[in-house]
Order: C-alpha cells, then structure tokens, then sequence
C-alpha cells in the first residue's frame, strides 16, 4: 500500500504577549506588563528572551499583542517583519489570539506548522528546548494532530496546571522518558495533598502552555468549539489589507476565554512531547525568587540595599541611588520602583492582583 505524502508547509512561531500588569506591580502596570518587564536576566525583558529562543528565521516568527503595545515588541523584538506584529484591539485571552495568529499564517501557507509560546516564561537550557520545538514539530506534521510539550515536576506544585496521560510514562531519566503521549485530561491547580501524589507517581506534568500543530487542523478545532472565534478566522482569511477596522468589529463579539478551556480539553487525540528542559512560569513575585541564587540564609538582593537577621527575603530594587535595608525579616518580597514600593510575605503574592486600585496610578 502506497502511502500518500503529507503536504507539510514551513514552520512558524507564535509569541503571546499579552496581559494586564497586575501580578508583578510596581514593576510591571497596564501599559507595560509582564512580558516587557526584566524579570531573569536583568538585561533584557522576557519577550526579547523568548525571541532570541527562536532558531526560525525572523520572517516566520509572530508576536500579538495588544495595540498599545506595539512599540514595546520593535523594542524586544529586533529584526522582526512589521507585519507580523499582529495587534489586538484588546485583550480577550489565548484563544482570541491563537484565532488571529492562526488565521494569518494559513492565509500565508495553509499547511504551515505553527507553534503557539508564551512570551513571559523562564526556560533553560537553550539547546534542549530548541531540540524539543523540533521534535514537536515533526511530531505535528507527521501525525496531523495538536501536540503540546509538557514539563515533569520537580517539586510538588499548586500554582501550575497539569497534564495525565492516559498510558503510564516512562520515569524521570529511563529509556524512552521523552516518548510521545497521549493526553487523558487537563487538570486545573492542584491542592498540596494532590500536588504531592501527582510528584510522587511520576505520572503528571507541568502544563506549560505550549502548543504545536498543523495549521488546518487547529484553525479546525477553534471553528468546531468556538463559533465565534471561527467566523474571525474566516473573515480574515477572505479579508485583504490591513486587519485594523475588522478586528475592531470582531474583537467585541469573543468571549473572553483560554485556549486550553475553550478548545485543548474538548479535543480527542492530543499528543504531549514531555520537556527535557527546565521551566518555570514565572507566576508571581516568589516563583521570580526561585530563579535567583541566594545567599546561606536564602537571601537574593538585586540593585542596591543590605539585608541583616533576615532569611528567605528578595529584594529587587531598580532604582540606582536608593538603598533598601531590610532587618529581621523572613519569607518576605520587597521590590522598589521609583514610583512605588511593595513589601509583602512571599505566600500572599499571587494577591497582587487584588490591589487594582493602584495599578493605574
């Protein structure tokens, strides 16, 4: 039997950059959110960090984001095609994104590959995540299904989504440890006692947010399970010019909903490429923590300032000429901005987003 040969186009790369600055106040605000903020390496934010990630020509990687925003990408993003900066009219999640993305690449190449990347995570090292993007993109193009990579834990975490496969993985380093699988179901924040049965049975994995896929066949699944999102991509597939007016006529009309609820878990089929790589999302003001080496008492201070009878204490201070003193505190984020102050016990972090009356000042 003669199998027929599959048409498979160019690869091509999908930043979102979106958000809306609430959970790294006062370094990130609305007009600059986490994306743009320097987070990891204090000389570039983290859209330029996903950016230089990319081993695609520059011509076949896409950042969308909200128009406002726009200048803060040609900033990050040096060497970028002007037009493929797609700009939202506002913020209406992943999926509303994706449904832009998508809908523009088929226009270009309708058996493009397409990866879909968060803008705002932490990954090392280098290498492994640009060998695991390939290996996802073979994977795609050779079954025609969605693929999304997934991290195995290496602590018992509440603050991530998780991914169960439906056959049993291979454990942490054996042979065939990165083999493809099937996804059984998406799992949303665990409590502690089931973030510690899921380390525990090496069967889980972080759900990090990254998604490879045909074109058709995603554009396919965003029409089946959300109509209206659909009816975006076949306007802008039919449209020529520029896509201001229209999205300014569509945007409106999306719910406001995630990829991964909208889409990804009514989807039969999915494959998951486990990670070689080390991620984290990023997700609040202690995850950044982690991320830092500290002193023998778990102390990291960046920018000027003197910690004393302290322990498990981050201070990140920007501003040059301002010292910060930090005495007999512990499990404690201070980060200083020459606009604001922020001091606050590291469990109550993921609260940040609650003081929105502060954000626009």
């Amino acid at each position: 039997m003669i199998r027929p040969t599959l048409n498979i186009g160019t690869s091509y790369a999908v930043i979102i950059a979106g958000g809306s600055g609430t959970r790294f106040w006062p370094l990130s605000t609305p007009d600059c959110p986490k994306p743009f903020c320097k987070l990891i390496e204090r000389g570039s934010c983290l859209l330029a960090a996903t950016w230089e990630r990319l081993d695609l020509p520059n011509n076949q990687r896409f950042v969308v984001v909200e128009a406002k925003q726009v200048q803060h990408v040609q900033q990050a993003c040096p060497g970028i095609v002007p037009e493929n900066i797609l700009a939202e009219p506002q913020g209406r999640d992943t999926a509303a994104a994706i449904a832009l993305a998508s809908a523009v690449i088929h226009r270009r190449d309708p058996a493009a590959l397409v990866a879909i990347l968060p803008a705002d995570h932490a990954i090392a090292p280098l290498a492994a995540f640009q060998q695991d993007l390939q290996k996802a993109f073979a994977l795609a193009g050779r079954t025609q299904k969605m693929v999304l990579i997934g991290v195995r834990p290496t602590r018992p975490e509440t603050g991530y989504g998780y991914i169960e496969p439906v056959e049993p993985s291979p454990t942490r380093g054996s042979q065939g440890s990165q083999a493809p699988l099937l996804v059984k179901q998406f799992l949303e924040k665990p409590s502690k006692t089931l973030a510690e049965h899921y380390f525990q049975r090496e069967h889980f994995f972080w759900n990090c947010g990254m998604l490879i896929a045909p074109v058709e066949v995603l554009i396919r699944a965003i029409g089946r399970h959300l109509p209206l999102h659909g009816a975006l991509i076949q306007a802008i597939k039919d449209h020529t010019g520029r896509l201001d007016s229209l999205l300014e006529a569509h945007y409106p009309k999306l719910p406001k909903i995630s990829i991964d609820h909208g889409v990804l878990e009514k989807v039969q089929g999915l494959r998951m490429l486990p990670g070689s790589f080390q991620w984290s999302d990023l997700g609040d003001w202690s995850a950044v923590a982690q991320n830092y080496p500290s002193d023998p008492s778990g102390n990291t201070l960046l920018g000027q300032g003197n910690l004393q009878a302290s322990n498990n204490t981050f201070v990140y201070n920007t501003q040059s000429g301002h010292t910060i003193a930090v005495l007999g505190l512990s499990d404690v984020v201070v980060i200083h901005t020459p606009e604001a102050t922020l001091i606050c016990p590291k469990e109550h972090t993921q609260a940040i987003r609650g003081l929105k009356n502060l954000f626009s000042k």
